[in-house]
């Protein structure tokens, strides 16, 4: 199985650079201002455009696990789709309701 792992990371590798490499073209045609400083987010982009995938895969299993979601200074707890607690109000203290 891992020619078939490796041949998926090599396809989101090389489309996270293309991705890079784009955005890039399109940002050097929008944005004005001082080279050095465009320049150098530019090589950060492209250096480290292989950083996403991993983070992002840690995100989503992250979410498989936990069942309480902090949003904008309130927390929730979540049993289904469609009954969801407030646990905290927007001064973290406990919710009244």
């Amino acid at each position: 199985a891992w020619p078939v792992w490796l041949a998926a990371w090599s396809l989101i590798l090389v489309s996270g650079l293309l991705k890079a490499v784009m955005r890039q073209h399109v940002a050097s045609r929008l944005i004005s201002g001082p080279a050095r400083r465009i320049r150098q987010a530019a090589i950060l982009d492209l250096l480290g455009f292989w950083l996403w995938p991993p983070v992002m895969l840690g995100l989503i299993a992250s979410s498989a696990i936990g069942t309480t979601v902090d949003w904008r200074g309130m927390r929730y707890k979540v049993y289904s789709s469609n009954r969801i607690e407030v646990l905290t109000d927007t001064y973290n203290r406990a919710a009244t309701g």
